[in-house]
């Protein structure tokens, strides 16, 4: 069965709100505000091309983030599948960057809004087991933000009526087969 992981000697040096989160924070933000007004400014090649190179940046750091996990345990069913609702979160958000698809990036826009802010603002400090680990959490959490406010502020996009239960649908869709998952590897996402 799934036993607990314990925290680690760096999770346990973290507090909410200390200088280290308050600086991720920070930089979060700078990133979520800066990237899509920088995008603005840009020609339509350009900003295409900005969108690949964030997308590029988006895979990058889940590969560090999983050869991360890797160099300090095996990787495992229970910890390491991305049934995460960030996890939904960021694949979806980067369709909606790409394509402008109005449903992905009214998802993006309000798990944005919603789960990855509260994501930022508390994390499950216990599960952070080292600096990179840290740093790649918050780098995960800001492009979902940043993301959708690109296609705001770059694309012009706006939600539609209709759009907060559509994300509500599909949230409530993903969680049957998250929840199997769950059961059958007692893990929990």
């Amino acid at each position: 069965m799934n036993e607990p992981t314990q925290p680690s000697a760096f999770s346990e040096s973290l507090l909410l709100f200390d200088s280290a989160h308050l600086t991720a924070l920070g930089l979060s933000l700078l990133a979520i505000v800066c990237v899509p007004l920088i995008g603005r400014c840009l020609s339509v090649t350009n900003r295409r091309r900005a969108v690949w190179a964030l997308i590029v940046f988006a895979v990058a750091q889940e590969v560090v983030d999983y050869a991360n996990r890797a160099s300090f345990r095996e990787l495992n069913l229970i910890q390491d599948l991305p049934l995460h609702l960030c996890n939904y979160g960021l694949v979806i958000a980067a369709i909606g960057l790409i394509t402008r698809n109005r449903f992905c990036f009214e998802f993006a826009y309000f798990t944005a809004a919603t789960a990855v802010m509260q994501a930022l603002l508390t994390p499950n400090l216990d599960d952070l087991k080292n600096l990179t680990e840290y740093i790649v959490y918050f780098i995960h959490h800001a492009l979902i933000i940043q993301f959708a406010l690109w296609n705001v502020v770059v694309d012009g996009m706006l939600t539609s009526r209709g759009a907060v239960v559509r994300t509500l649908l599909l949230i409530v869709a993903i969680m049957l087969p998250v929840g199997i998952v769950n059961w059958l590897t007692d893990a929990n996402y």
